[in-house]
């Protein structure tokens, strides 16, 4: 079997628990251009790489100008979220649009004027929020997302990540800091075919219930 269509195991979470959550914070500076790998699944490949990639040149209007660019690329068989980051509570789906490498946050600095784009770096201050992932594994789609702080000069923050330990058709995305000391409480934020069956089964018989009383 190929590396890229290994399982998804447990991770540090039990496996009657519906998602992994995985507290490693990582800081990339813009000032020092590295690259962070991550394996979400805890199988031993790497999933995901964020580099900081900057450059400069120098014209005679502005002077000396930086660009620096944040990057997110994605091994095989898995996706990136598009657009803007989005919030706890936030639910997206294996549906949505996932990209292979996506530019998060892009800055231009010289001695005049500093220029930020995309919905990562709207501005020098931190926008923080949620990145979501898909991974495909045995055939099967599985959720999760990084919890990400960027600023407009291209640091960025790795709080933490998930990954749901069974396929998912949605994920409902839950606030990392508290998942980490309870991970069962993220239980009830995944969605399967098999939790929705027992859902509509539930009500079914809750309607048949009610049927009967009226």
């Amino acid at each position: 079997m190929a590396a890229d269509e290994l399982c998804i195991a447990g991770g540090n979470a039990a496996s009657e628990q519906s998602i992994s959550i995985f507290q490693d914070p990582i800081e990339i500076a813009s000032d020092v251009p590295r690259m962070v790998e991550i394996d979400l699944d805890k199988n031993g490949t790497v999933d995901v790489k964020l580099e900081l990639i900057s450059g400069a040149s120098s014209t005679p209007v502005s002077g000396l100008e930086v660009t620096t660019l944040l990057r997110i690329a994605a091994e095989s068989g898995v996706g990136i979220g598009i657009g803007g980051p989005i919030k706890a509570g936030d639910t997206f789906r294996r549906s949505d649009m996932f990209y292979r490498a996506e530019t998060l946050a892009r800055s231009q600095r010289n001695l005049k004027t500093s220029l930020f784009y995309g919905e990562w770096a709207r501005s020098p201050e931190v926008v923080s929020g949620i990145l979501p992932l898909r991974l495909i594994r045995c055939a099967e789609v599985y959720l999760g997302y990084l919890n990400l702080s960027v600023d407009g000069y291209g640091n960025v923050t790795v709080h933490g990540y998930a990954v749901t330990n069974e396929p998912a058709l949605e994920l409902t995305v839950i606030d990392l800091s508290g998942a980490a000391a309870d991970p069962a409480s993220a239980a009830d934020d995944v969605t399967t075919p098999e939790r929705e069956h027992t859902r509509q089964h539930e009500e079914r018989n809750q309607l048949a219930s009610l049927e009967k009383q009226l």
